[in-house]
């Protein structure tokens, strides 16, 4: 991406400007309520209806995710063991998300998508074994990686684009969202496409 030094050339670096790419998005946010006729703006014709968040750092992680500024653009820290982080947590993560915001963990796994910020192809890998997705349940996030890269934080809204765009992908399905940065963080939404 244009934020990365090119004049790096460490294996890590190498790994990094290969993985990464310059993206953005344009999407807009109003309030709606489905359950009422009134809205402050009129809803999109199409979208997704924002339920709830939560986040947590994972304890001892720092050293996994971070950006450095230099003179030349910014450095990535970005270390192999992000998925193993990821597997100690995620699990009970994913089942608070849903406890904090009333959502019904069956539907999730059941019938619902996932939109997994694709860190890369091990990531999405890992999350779906993990929770035990099946391949439909992370297309948009493999769709997006294979045609665009990781494009850091507008990654995740073209994977909710990609699924708001999807005629197979049906009006009132559950979306969890997953993303992991630095820190190492993890964050976690719930929508509904609509």
């Amino acid at each position: 991406g244009l934020h990365l030094d090119p004049s790096q050339h460490s294996p890590e670096q190498l790994v990094v400007q290969s993985l990464f790419s310059d993206g953005h998005i344009r999407y807009s946010l109003s309030e709606y309520s489905p359950s009422s006729s009134t809205t402050t703006t009129a809803p999109a014709a199409k979208g997704l209806e924002f339920l709830g968040l939560h986040e947590e750092i994972i304890p001892g992680s720092l050293d996994s995710i971070g950006w450095v500024l230099g003179d030349y653009g910014m450095r990535i820290i970005l270390a192999r063991d992000v998925p193993e982080w990821i597997s100690k947590v995620l699990r009970n993560f994913v089942a608070t998300l849903f406890a904090k915001n009333n959502i019904d963990p069956s539907e999730a796994y059941k019938n619902g998508i996932f939109a997994v910020h694709p860190g890369g192809p091990r990531i999405i890998d890992k999350v779906a074994e993990l929770l035990e997705l099946a391949p439909e349940q992370v297309a948009a996030s493999r769709a997006i990686l294979k045609a665009y890269g990781n494009m850091s934080s507008a990654t995740l809204p073209h994977i909710w684009a990609n699924i708001v765009d999807d005629e197979n992908i049906p009006s009132g399905k559950l979306i969890t969202s997953l993303a992991f940065g630095p820190g190492l963080t993890i964050y976690g939404a719930i929508f509904r496409k609509c």
